[in-house]
């Protein structure tokens, strides 16, 4: 449904590469992060204080997944219990002018001429491959956020429910959308002015990142529904073995979509991006992991 959602792009670029050094993407201690005007500053491992603009996910033990039965929809995974490492994870989705500074130096691939203007500049930037999103984060000393790390940063852990060590009390317990269980509305999310969650008075629009606090995750991180979508570091085929298809690997992508339905604002909701597709409601955020 939400694949339905997104438009594609033909043009094609080469890949670049990171900074010297670069943190390993999707690969070590679940994480996110979100630079604001960061310079690249090499890898990540011995840093175990938060950046600017970061925020510590604690970790634990947490349940992902739609776990509530016949409230669960075709795109929504089955419940999964996993035991997650505490991680980094950007505050905001990155924005252009951000994402600008790593093509401005010659390390990023541009995004396309029309959003990249002086107004644009603190929206989501988008029109990306998942390739583009990994370079950046590189380039800063980060990586591309797991789908795990994604969800638990919106939903949290058993540990913030009133459940105790009742694992199936958790299960059916953890919220639906980042601020909890009530519906999404245009304080909550960013969507476009043809959806049901744009009200009168609401200015309907993608605009700046962060601005919508009432939308915030337990742990503060903000722009995890509506917004643009998120590109992770988790491939298709790793959940669900053959579904790659003949345009090759495929990106699970989280969050949503500015014209999607509201349903689709779920944390629990997935859907794909191709790796050689650049999708105009596709963007993303980085993940660093804690030294060992």
């Amino acid at each position: 449904m939400l694949r339905r959602l997104m438009g594609f792009a033909s043009a094609m670029f080469v890949a670049v590469s990171g900074c010297s050094a670069p943190a390993p993407v999707g690969t070590g201690a679940v994480l996110r992060v979100v630079p604001r005007a960061i310079e690249c500053d090499g890898p990540s491992s011995t840093e175990s204080e938060p950046r600017q603009d970061e925020i510590l996910i604690p970790g634990g033990h947490t349940w992902l997944g739609c776990g509530r039965g016949t409230a669960c929809y075709p795109e929504e995974p089955p419940p999964r219990e996993v035991l997650l490492k505490p991680y980094f994870i950007d505050r905001t989705e990155m924005s252009q002018g951000n994402y600008q500074r790593c093509s401005g130096a010659e390390v990023c691939i541009p995004t396309p001429a029309e959003f990249v203007n002086q107004f644009d500049t603190e929206t989501p930037v988008r029109w990306l491959r998942p390739r583009d999103a990994a370079n950046y984060c590189e380039w800063v000393g980060k990586r591309l956020c797991t789908e795990d790390e994604w969800e638990a940063a919106a939903r949290g852990f058993c540990a913030d429910t009133s459940c105790g060590d009742d694992a199936d009390c958790c299960r059916r317990t953890l919220r639906w959308y980042p601020w909890g269980d009530e519906a999404p509305d245009c304080h909550k999310v960013a969507t476009m002015a043809y959806t049901p969650e744009c009200e009168p008075g609401c200015n309907c629009f993608i605009g700046p990142v962060g601005q919508l606090e009432a939308g915030a995750s337990p742990f503060g991180v903000l722009d995890l529904a509506g917004g643009a979508a998120e590109i992770t570091a988790t491939k298709w085929d790793d959940v669900l073995p053959g579904g790659a298809d003949d345009e090759g690997a495929t990106s699970i992508v989280k969050g949503g979509l500015p014209a999607g339905i509201h349903i689709g604002f779920r944390s629990t909701m997935r859907s794909l991006a191709f790796s050689q597709g650049e999708y105009s409601s596709v963007g993303f955020r980085c993940c660093r992991s804690l030294p060992e």
